[in-house]
């Protein structure tokens, strides 16, 4: 039994892995996009889909070694909900690639510092978000500081959105009501990766009261 949990344990470390990667090539995707850097943009688009393939993989195998019985029952179920919900968040990551390959819109200069500020604050409340989970599986009691960073990140997100949106809406440098209603669809498909990882802080933190309970 001992040698199932520690397959297990290192399972579950690819896992959180390659959620991070995930993360970081879905950033770098929208960086490239918005350079026009096409090359770089596509690999790491088509990066997206491969890992996002390899972790619908693992997260099967850990749940088979959970119901196998290689975890405790009463935290089994919070365990397979706090998986299910890292991989919304990485079908999301993977979602911003691929929507810009298909939909491609047409940023102007003026607002796309203010998308990349989104994407990058996006992505590091994801990192933060994997370091609060990595403790949730060593040490469950120190996870609250990285839970708040990431509710922080999701609140100015939320605010940034907001901005950008007016700031698209207003603009008379965007003729078209479609164009904007395009850019707005991307600008909350990006800030969506922050919802969700402020989602699964909330399973973190439910879970937590609990094994302290």
């Amino acid at each position: 039994m001992l040698g199932k949990t520690k397959v297990l344990e290192k399972d579950i470390d690819i896992f959180l892995e390659k959620i991070q990667n995930i993360n970081q090539t879905s950033f770098e995707a929208v960086h490239d996009y918005m350079r026009g850097e096409e090359d770089h943009f596509q690999s790491h688009k088509e990066k997206t889909r491969t890992l996002e393939s390899e972790i619908d993989a693992i997260r099967i195998e850990i749940e088979h070694g959970l119901y196998g019985g290689m975890l405790i029952p009463e935290s089994r179920g919070d365990v397979l909900g706090i998986l299910e919900s890292l991989d919304d968040v990485a079908d999301s990551a993977k979602e911003i690639a691929v929507a810009l390959d298909i939909e491609r819109p047409e940023f102007p200069d003026f607002i796309r510092s203010d998308f990349l500020k989104i994407a990058r604050m996006s992505r590091d409340s994801v990192d933060e978000l994997i370091q609060a989970v990595t403790l949730f599986f060593t040490s469950s009691d120190l996870t609250g500081n990285f839970i708040k960073k990431v509710n922080y990140y999701e609140h100015e997100i939320d605010q940034l959105e907001e901005e950008l949106k007016r700031k698209i809406f207003a603009s008379n440098d965007i003729a078209r009501l479609s164009h904007k209603m395009h850019l707005r669809y991307f600008v909350e498909t990006q800030a969506k990766l922050s919802d969700e990882a402020e989602s699964v802080c909330q399973r973190l933190a439910l879970s937590s009261m609990k094994r302290s309970i």
